[in-house]
């Protein structure tokens, strides 16, 4: 991919702040270019493969649409990388299309298949680039989970959720639209490659980690009888709080944009300008349309909230019903639930969590809730042996008491 000149990126990061923030200082501009040019290196282009329209998103649920072989992903030589394009439904409930992607070992499958690891990924942009099909990564965290169901013997779908790679709009951080795309990828994954066994696990991250809770909320009353849990990794909860307080922190200022355009995207006839001040409703075409998080948090690293968020956000009837349909923790569950968090995590503090963990132990359900050490992002790493562990013990059918009190 050519690289964007450097005078050009100081160009649109005037345009975009100068008229909220004043003179954008060399740095913040250098920044940004970086940003630019690390993310073209990890992207791949999005073909016609990706392509859709409303007679193609007609359909039951779950179905294949179309599927393809890919190998332009930095994965170990003995997996094979299969794309999906499948049928899914909205958060109201109304026909979409999802895509993911398949990674299963090259050797024979055990008897019954490759049990599977359904990935669900934090916040990568809202953008239909921002796929983690779209990147060579296919984002963090896939990667390592690949090498161990290598090692131990299991399929990983990393899901892009509808609107990103194929669909029409992300819409982010509705829990129940995310879910779904979690739940149909099991049979339109096992539809593309038989060698799939039926069991799977549901584990997600930060926005992945709010949707695989949604599963679990799900199963309560699907009951499908292959399901064997759900991981939530630093899940977020707690919209209402969570934005403005993840928005004060240097770099982070962008998320309402995201916010914005996720109830935009549910709800077309909301006003986003009526949310939103003039930083953030100059960057909003491009943060939503062109660029992913890394760029985003580039761009609005000079950018305070008060310059973004109007003060009265939370008053509009659209916001309020983000917060409430949106909310973990008050519903039933159905299967063993690990939540993980983290005891440096400024964007979901532990407290938080422990609170909703508490709420949804008041209800009966089988929960694991474990604090490791780190922050949102180093939490991967710490709690990564234990994820494995309690994944590998649902597959081979291990009961789970919980620890709730």
């Amino acid at each position: 991919m050519k690289k964007r000149p450097l005078q050009l990126t100081a160009a649109l990061v005037q345009l975009f702040f100068a008229a909220a923030t004043g003179a954008v200082d060399s740095q913040t501009t250098r920044r940004v270019s970086e940003a630019v040019e690390s993310a073209a290196v990890d992207a791949l282009p999005r073909t016609a493969f990706f392509a859709t329209d409303a007679a193609i998103a007609r359909g039951e649920p779950g179905t294949l649409i179309r599927s393809e072989e890919f190998g332009g992903y930095d994965l170990p030589a003995d997996v094979r990388a299969t794309r999906i394009l499948y049928r899914s439904r909205s958060e109201l409930d109304h026909e979409a299309v999802a895509s993911a992607v398949v990674i299963v070992p090259t050797r024979a499958a055990p008897p019954g298949g490759w049990p599977v690891l359904i990935w669900a990924h934090g916040v990568t942009g809202v953008a239909q680039t921002c796929a983690p099909s779209l990147s060579k990564s296919l984002g963090p965290g896939t990667q390592s989970l690949v090498k161990e169901g290598l090692s131990r013997g299991f399929a990983v779908v990393a899901v892009d959720y509808a609107g990103l790679g194929a669909g029409s709009q992300h819409e982010y951080l509705w829990k129940m639209a995310n879910a779904k795309d979690i739940i149909f990828a099991a049979p339109a994954a096992r539809a593309a490659q038989p060698q799939l066994a039926s069991s799977w696990v549901a584990m997600g991250y930060s926005e992945g980690g709010q949707a695989v809770w949604g599963v679990a909320e799900a199963m309560a009353t699907l009951h499908d009888p292959s399901y064997r849990g759900a991981v939530a990794l630093a899940p977020t909860v707690d919209t209402e709080t969570l934005l403005p307080r993840v928005g004060a922190i240097p770099g982070q200022s962008f998320y309402p944009v995201y916010a914005a355009f996720g109830i935009k995207a549910v709800y077309p006839n909301f006003d986003t300008h009526s949310i939103l001040l003039p930083a953030a409703v100059n960057a909003y075409p491009r943060l939503t349309g062109q660029e992913c998080r890394l760029v985003g948090s580039a761009l609005f690293d000079p950018v305070k909230l008060p310059a973004v968020l109007d003060a009265r956000w939370t008053a509009a009837p659209l916001v309020q019903k983000l917060f409430t349909e949106n909310q973990v923790g008050r519903k039933p569950i159905a299967g063993p639930m690990l939540v993980a968090g983290a005891d440096g995590d400024d964007t979901i503090p532990a407290q938080f969590l422990a609170a909703r963990v508490k709420a949804l132990c008041a209800t009966g359900a089988v929960v694991d809730y474990q604090v490791y050490p780190g922050d949102h992002e180093s939490m991967l790493v710490t709690s990564f042996s234990d994820q494995v562990s309690w994944i590998m013990d649902r597959f081979q059918g291990r009961t789970s008491a919980g620890n709730c009190k």
